[in-house]
């Protein structure tokens, strides 16, 4: 449905867009996808990019459209590398795999951060209310509500920005 994004754009839509990478399987799955992430739409020049893991900065794949007017909120709390591939105008980390770990959102293999990174991004962009995404957490998630709910809470208070562009 990316084509959808360029209509919206045109109209001025105030829309965020969640991807998330997880295995296809009926109904539904919360299994991770161990595919290559990439973005297969025709996505340019992003204003925000959320990305799950520092690594993928590296790949053009996933940064290829992105300028000095896209921010980042990276899933991720070390110092940076200074050999960024770009200047970003702004970059923030959350920990969201200790967030998720310490709410016990797993499963055998990995921690399920997405609750904590939409979180992250509502509290480094000032675009979505905590409090409705909390309520929308509660009504859609169907497994661990309060403690994804709580993942989205710790990630919006504890989002650091790391440079100021």
């Amino acid at each position: 449905m990316h084509e959808l994004l360029h209509w919206s754009a045109g109209a001025r839509l105030p829309i965020v867009l969640v991807n998330v990478s997880r295995s296809m399987a009926a109904p539904w799955s919360l299994g991770v996808d161990h595919d290559e992430i990439t973005l297969r739409c025709g996505v340019q020049h992003p204003d925000w990019l959320v990305i799950f893991e520092p690594n993928l900065l590296d790949n053009p794949l996933i940064t290829g459209g992105a300028n000095d007017k896209t921010s980042i909120v990276m899933n991720y709390l070390q110092p940076l590398s200074n050999a960024l591939p770009f200047h970003y105008r702004n970059i923030f980390q959350v920990d969201g795999t200790a967030i998720a770990e310490g709410l016990n959102l797993k499963t055998t293999s990995s921690s399920i951060v997405i609750t904590g990174m939409v979180g992250a991004f509502a509290g480094a962009s000032g675009l979505v209310k905590i409090n409705r995404l909390v309520k929308i957490i509660r009504d859609l998630v169907p497994i661990k509500k309060e403690e994804n709910a709580a993942a989205a809470r710790q990630a919006f208070k504890t989002v650091q920005e790391v440079s100021d562009g």
